[in-house]
């Protein structure tokens, strides 16, 4: 074969293989700026919707482990809940991580949901539910009212908020009724009347 014929045919087929090259470089350009890889994330085999970036499930699976070991008092691994596909979106990332650190508190074993009971931010025990305890409370406004009470209600701030706790945390609120009754936080305003006529009618 003649040598001048084989290094043309060599020079016209490198600006084919250059403009090939650049078509893929600008198709994987044209991809990374439309296109995000995240993961589709189920706990306990119960999808969460949405596609987290990967940097983030990590994080909140991080934190959900933190919380767990703090509640329990020991090292807590959670991963083996966690199953991810992964998928791709033109759309942002979900941010909501925090369903993914509830949905592990939720299944994690050894741990239940709870309301903290605090009283001016100090922590005086867990209640069931916030229904439950709501009602503990208004019996104990409605214990040191009289027929004259005009208005009544707590001297400090008492907040019962969802958190976590151990399954073993006691949870008994007739001893949270007598803690917050010894505390004597209740204010009652009466108004007695100032006469009563002959007639029988007051007059105020």
């Amino acid at each position: 074969m003649d040598e001048r014929i084989s290094r043309r045919e060599e020079s016209r087929s490198a600006p084919a293989i250059n403009k090939a090259l650049l078509t893929v470089v600008s198709l994987t350009l044209l991809f990374m700026a439309n296109f995000k890889i995240g993961w589709s994330v189920s706990v306990d085999g119960r999808s969460l919707g949405g596609v987290y970036a990967p940097g983030a499930l990590d994080t909140a699976v991080e934190s959900a482990e933190a919380a767990a070991s703090e509640i329990l008092g020991t090292d807590v691994s959670l991963r083996d809940a966690v199953r991810v596909r992964p998928r791709i979106i033109v759309r942002d990332y979900s941010r909501d991580t925090l369903a993914i650190e509830r949905a592990l508190l939720n299944g994690a074993p050894g741990i239940i949901r709870r309301c903290a009971v605090r009283v001016d931010g100090e922590f005086i025990g867990w209640a069931a539910e916030q229904s439950e305890f709501a009602e503990m409370l208004e019996s104990l406004i409605t214990e040191k009212c009289g027929p004259y009470t005009v208005s009544a209600g707590f001297t400090k701030t008492i907040t019962a908020k969802y958190s976590y706790a151990p399954e073993r945390a006691p949870c008994n609120s007739m001893e949270m009724t007598r803690l917050i009754r010894d505390m004597d936080i209740v204010e009652v305003i009466n108004e007695e009347p100032a006469e009563t006529s002959p007639d029988g009618i007051v007059r105020w």
